[in-house]
């Protein structure tokens, strides 16, 4: 099985969980399974961050200077792939070959205020039509399944859920050497609770913080916090940093927190070895990944009760109404009663073992067979279906990339857009193009 990665737009550190999934799974792919033949479609940016393995994974490197897509079109033809796998959320190009995608979360729809106007425009048309494109769609929780029928009004045995698994970091043996530099790097206090989360407004840091203010100025509690997390980030982001950072300031929270910045991966569990508890506050998640690093790391975990992190913590956790910093304080209180700290280790460590990058391949690569051993009538069916709810240029653009794995040139698109403005019937366009020599070539070859 030939499978390309497309993987050209993932920025290294940049995009939390989701940057461990597409790296978790790529290694276990390659050591698990024997057929496999992985193509990564990266970036000059990126492409240093992977490497090759003989005969099962290879790095193809696109141009900045050419056209991104019919880059990718004539790679998915000479190398006569059998998949396309874009694992980031956006399908691109639309492929004759059958197409799986990875959508996390669609949080732009449920909290369309955390986005600017440009970005959740983009988020709309390209998700939306990555999604309908797909033959099947892969997402990290049944909470995400869940949203993305009821927004997007999929069918259900199109999206495949499984859940992810903490990076193999977490799995090594404690290093003291290396704990005592990561102590000291980060000047981390005897005691503190880790808050591990990228500075998007939806992370909620503010009302941790409020929870907080209510334990020292009612309780007569100090409660340190690390916050890791890039810096570096978009335009809302810094904004919201520069919010989080006055609230400090204005509530006399300087001693209680301290920023990391960005920490390397390898780094990340001795931060979770030396922490008293997760305090996860967020407002949405597609799945929460830290829940599970704190899990392996056999620390109890105090998080928001909203979106997917209910399914993932199970009972291994204290809930909380991330609305509601008295109540996210009076969970800060629990978790540091002795009892209550060891029945959720407990629980933690049981709720672990239902994570594994092992069962997320092969769930994946179950989706795969399926689409390869499933023909291709169906599939044609479906797509066919949906391009022809397009209008002009729209119904000729996604006819030449579905038949022909390619984008129209100018002088054929044209000529079929007129043919449709003069009365032809749609039908006949697009028998015409899949009875074309070009079409009848790459089908002959499994396209």
């Amino acid at each position: 099985m030939k499978i390309g990665v497309h993987l050209v737009h993932l920025r290294p550190g940049r995009i939390g969980g989701a940057e461990q999934y597409v790296r978790n799974l790529i290694e276990f792919a390659v050591r698990k399974r024997s057929n496999c033949e992985m193509y990564l479609f990266l970036h000059p940016d990126n492409t240093s961050t992977f490497r090759e393995e003989n005969g099962k994974l290879r790095k193809i490197v696109v141009r900045t200077d050419r056209d991104l897509h019919s880059q990718l079109h004539h790679w998915i033809r000479v190398l006569e792939l059998d998949i396309w796998f874009c694992p980031l959320a956006v399908v691109e190009p639309y492929a004759a070959i059958p197409t799986v995608v990875t959508i996390h979360d669609i949080q732009h729809e449920i909290y369309p205020r955390f986005f600017s106007p440009a970005e959740l425009q983009s988020r709309n048309r390209y998700l939306r039509m990555s999604a309908r494109y797909a033959d099947a769609i892969l997402t990290v929780s049944q909470y995400s399944k869940k949203t993305l029928i009821e927004q997007y009004g999929l069918p259900d045995d199109r999206i495949h859920a499984v859940h992810s698994d903490a990076d193999r970091v977490f799995q090594a043996r404690p290093d003291e050497p290396m704990n005592r530099l990561v102590k000291a790097k980060y000047r981390l206090p005897e005691r503190y609770g880790l808050y591990p989360a990228n500075f998007w407004p939806h992370k909620n840091h503010l009302n941790l913080l409020r929870a907080l203010v209510v334990l020292r100025d009612r309780d007569k509690r100090t409660v340190s916090m690390v916050f890791t997390g890039d810096w570096q980030l978009s335009a809302e982001a810094k904004e919201y940093i520069q919010e989080i950072k006055h609230y400090i300031q204005a509530h006399g929270l300087g001693a209680q927190i301290y920023f990391t910045g960005y920490v390397p991966q390898e780094e990340v569990p001795y931060l979770y070895r030396n922490a008293e508890f997760l305090a996860f506050p967020s407002l949405f998640e597609g799945f929460g990944i830290p829940l599970v690093e704190a899990m392996k790391s056999r620390l109890p975990i105090v998080c928001s009760n909203a979106a997917s992190l209910p399914e993932v913590a199970g009972d291994s956790a204290l809930l909380f109404d991330p609305e509601d910093p008295f109540d996210i304080a009076a969970k800060l209180v629990e978790v540091q009663d002795p009892s209550t700290r060891e029945r959720l280790i407990r629980s933690g460590e049981r709720r672990a073992a239902d994570f594994s990058w092992d069962n997320t391949t092969e769930v994946t690569f179950h989706v795969f067979d399926s689409l390869l051993s499933g023909g291709i009538d169906m599939r044609i069916a479906r797509k066919l279906q949906m391009i022809f709810q397009l209008e002009g240029y729209e119904f000729v653009t996604e006819l030449y990339r579905e038949f022909l794995n390619r984008e129209p040139d100018p002088g054929g698109l044209q000529d079929h857009v007129n043919l449709l403005a003069s009365g032809m019937p749609k039908i006949n366009i697009v028998l015409g193009i899949m009875m074309s020599q070009e079409a009848q070539s790459l089908y002959s070859r499994g396209y």
